[in-house]
């Protein structure tokens, strides 16, 4: 466990690469000397020295703080090694899923089943609140509190950006009742803020988790825009990160009506620069402490463009939701066998839950601060593969990289993504 000297958030969290930018801290701050924003500071919160007391609340609900599935994977006797690595915590029912509203389906990053679990909530009045991501004009992502289902058109699509959903939890906007949206470490987050006795955590109702491979610093989007040759932000009238036919692509409109887009899976390219330190070293995928996990479908891939979730019902509650949505005629759920699921998702889970581990331990190797899982042996051959994918982070996030990146024609990129993901799922 990693261990803050002198409770300092900045300098041992902030500083040394391991904050998520999950907005927790802003949340739990007694003097409100917090800020945090998505587009700002890469994501990470700035503090107002003056009048900070170093009470350490912060930090006893920061998600960076500890090793990032904690006791959760202990607890289930979940040790990850190569042979278990895709174990994926608590279970109670795995589906495929999707929206029964075309529209809905259609405008979402893959199946719009989070959208239309939360309409089912509102709809019936068993949540006040949803608390998700979308956008606070037309570029910046930022949490956003949404009081109907009408108003729920904001959050679909996946924004790839950090954006601290956490940092809303003690808005006094907030209802009695709330579903939030989140990522692992905004999940991890709350159930750390649970465990200090926080007032706000006793509002929230149901949990909804996504998977996350990485989180991208916003700046990722801003070079984007400048490869697709944009030169006044202000002539953007929307961005869509996962738009049309499944899996969706990075599609920007202008407002003379000019739009311009690259596949999803081109736009993955980003991730070998704008990762974060600290998403390159977490080791979890698919949402360990929420009562629904949701991800894209891929058992579908090539079969249906429209787009599916894969769901997980991790609790009694979420597997309550997920078919009272489907008896009430807002989901299509197909029952699928658990390790499906997890194979769907095999690849990732081998990078995260495995890979992770290692390049934690090579960096330690170089005084690099991480956090410290689960020890295991690994082959020499798996230590070459997690030194290989640590090495290429660290050297795409060079300021020289970056700049280089640009000028590399996206036909390049798309063919390496593609090529190089095919080749991933046979090594995992």
């Amino acid at each position: 466990m990693i261990k803050a000297n002198k409770n300092d958030l900045q300098r041992d969290i902030v500083d040394a690469g391991l904050c998520t930018a999950c907005g927790i801290c802003h949340a739990v701050c007694p003097r409100s000397v917090i800020e945090i924003e998505a587009f700002i500071n890469n994501g990470e919160p700035v503090f107002d020295s003056k009048k900070c007391t170093k009470c350490n609340t912060c930090l006893r609900s920061c998600p960076g703080a500890d090793n990032f599935l904690g006791n959760t994977i202990q607890a289930n006797g979940n040790i990850f090694n190569k042979d278990d690595c895709y174990r994926t915590g608590p279970i109670q029912n795995t589906y495929l899923s999707h929206s029964t509203v075309a529209l809905e389906r259609d405008n979402s990053a893959s199946g719009g089943t989070v959208s239309a679990i939360c309409r089912f909530l509102l709809d019936n009045n068993i949540v006040d609140t949803v608390i998700g991501v979308g956008f606070k004009n037309t570029l910046e992502p930022s949490p956003l509190i949404i009081k109907n289902s009408i108003d729920l058109k904001y959050l679909a699509q996946s924004k790839y950006a950090r954006v601290p959903n956490c940092k809303v939890l003690d808005d006094e906007e907030l209802g009695d009742s709330i579903c939030f949206i989140g990522l692992p470490c905004h999940l991890k987050a709350i159930k750390k803020a649970n465990e200090q006795r926080h007032n706000f955590v006793n509002k929230i109702k149901i949990l909804i988790g996504l998977y996350c491979g990485n989180g991208l610093y916003f700046d990722a989007t801003l070079s984007l825009l400048d490869k697709l040759g944009i030169k006044n932000r202000e002539d953007i009238e929307s961005i869509q990160y996962r738009e049309g036919a499944w899996p969706g692509n990075f599609t920007l409109r202008k407002k003379d009506g000019e739009t311009r887009s690259i596949s999803k899976m081109t736009f993955n390219y980003l991730s070998f620069f704008y990762t974060p330190k600290r998403c390159y070293l977490c080791n979890e995928l698919p949402s360990f402490d929420a009562d629904i996990a949701l991800a894209d479908g891929w058992a579908k891939e090539g079969i249906d463009k429209r787009g599916w979730n894969c769901a997980i019902a991790r609790t009694g509650l979420g597997d309550k939701i997920v078919n009272k949505a489907y008896k009430s005629g807002y989901l299509i759920i197909e029952r699928i066998k658990r390790e499906d699921a997890v194979n769907m998702h095999k690849h990732g889970m081998f990078n995260k839950h495995y890979l992770a581990n290692l390049r934690c331990k090579l960096a330690r190797m170089f005084g690099v601060k991480t956090p410290e899982y689960t020890s295991f042996r690994a082959s020499i051959k798996d230590y070459c593969l997690a030194l290989f994918t640590l090495a290429i982070f660290l050297l795409g996030n060079f300021r020289i990289s970056r700049f280089l990146s640009r000028f590399v024609p996206f036909i390049v990129y798309e063919y390496f993504m593609s090529s190089s993901r095919k080749k991933w799922k046979k090594m995992s």
